[in-house]
C-alpha cells in the first residue's frame, strides 16, 4: 500500500512539472492546463487538484491571462473588441472575464488603432469611387472586429476630410 502512495506522488509530482513547463513560456487559462493534463494522462480529479494547486500557489491567473490575451491582440494584432470577445468566448472563458478584459483596453488608443487602420486601408484603395472604398474600408475593420456603429463613424470622417 505506500509503494501505491509513493507511485501515485511520483506521478502527481511528474504531471505537475509538465504542467508547470507548459505555462512556463506562455500565459495559460486554467481550463487549457486542465485539458492538457487530461492528455498527458492525469485522472478527472489528480488534473483538477493540480490546477487548483497552480492557482493557489499564483501560477495561474485567469483574470490577468484574459486581460494579458485581449491587451496583446489589441497592440499586436489590432484587432478589435468583437473579434477579441469572439476568440476568447472560443476558448470557453466566462463573459464575465471576457467583458472586464475587453473593457480594460485604453479607448483612445483604441480609437487611434482603428482610424490608423482606416486611413491606411483607404490609402492602399488606389481605384473606385467614394462608396467602393468605403465599403471595402467598412468590410476590413469589420474583419478586423471592430464595432459597426464605430466604423462607420470612423469611415465617414475620414473620407469627408479628403
Amino acid at each position: 500500500m505506500n509503494k501505491s502512495k509513493d507511485l501515485h506522488k511520483n506521478q502527481e509530482e511528474f504531471l505537475l512539472n509538465k504542467a508547470l513547463r507548459f505555462c512556463e513560456y506562455q500565459a495559460r487559462f486554467s481550463n487549457e492546463v486542465y485539458k492538457k493534463l487530461l492528455e498527458y494522462g492525469a485522472t478527472d480529479s489528480t488534473a483538477k487538484k493540480l490546477v487548483t494547486r497552480l492557482i493557489n500557489s499564483g501560477l495561474l491567473n485567469d483574470e490577468q491571462y484574459v486581460k494579458s490575451y485581449a491587451s496583446g491582440k489589441h497592440k499586436n494584432n489590432r484587432w478589435g473588441k468583437i473579434k477579441i470577445s469572439y476568440e476568447l468566448k472560443k476558448k470557453g472563458i466566462p463573459d464575465s472575464l471576457i467583458s472586464e478584459a475587453v473593457n480594460s483596453i485604453d479607448e483612445n488608443t483604441y480609437i487611434e488603432t482603428i482610424k490608423h487602420l482606416a486611413e491606411k486601408k483607404l490609402q492602399s484603395i488606389k481605384i473606385g469611387n467614394k462608396s467602393d472604398k468605403y465599403q471595402k474600408t467598412c468590410r476590413y475593420l469589420a474583419g478586423k472586429g471592430f464595432e459597426p456603429g464605430l466604423i462607420n463613424m470612423t469611415v465617414n470622417e475620414l473620407l469627408q476630410e479628403k
